[in-house]
């Protein structure tokens, strides 16, 4: 059970805005997704293996970040793969499988990063001000 903590409007109103603007963020995300064909949890998945360091994430890695498990994480590659958007490859064990993105998950991955680039770009203001509100709060 989480402590109960004294919090002032401007800690509320804080709160507020940024809920709001990850809303919004998250609600644009889904539109542009769909209309690429994907859900969100998919783009979630294509921008969690393009952001590993090499290109290619161990299923496991991937079923961490996207938080759910293992046999979720292989059913989403196996969707993500029947679309030409992700292939697998062999680890650096015989036993370990590391997928990564086509070329043609690669391009529509750079399209849909771009388009959400460019929302957070637009936001960035409203982003900030909330993050100067929060840093200039005491600390609970």
């Amino acid at each position: 059970m989480y402590a109960l903590k004294r919090i002032n409007q401007a800690q509320i109103q804080a709160l507020a805005g940024f809920r709001n603007a990850l809303r919004r963020f998250l609600a644009f995300s889904e539109e542009v997704t769909k209309e690429a064909g994907l859900t969100a949890q998919q783009y979630h998945a294509l921008l969690s293996i393009k952001a590993h360091s090499n290109g290619a994430i161990a299923v496991g890695e991937l079923a961490s970040e996207l938080l759910i498990g293992p046999s979720g994480a292989v059913q989403l590659i196996d969707r993500l793969s029947a679309m030409g958007l992700v292939e697998r490859r062999p680890g650096s064990n015989r036993r370990s499988i590391m997928v990564g993105l086509t070329a043609d998950g690669d391009t529509l991955f750079m399209r849909l990063a771009s388009l959400h680039l460019e929302q957070l770009n637009k936001r960035k203001k409203q982003i900030a001000d909330i993050v100067r509100q929060v840093k200039h709060m005491p600390p609970s």
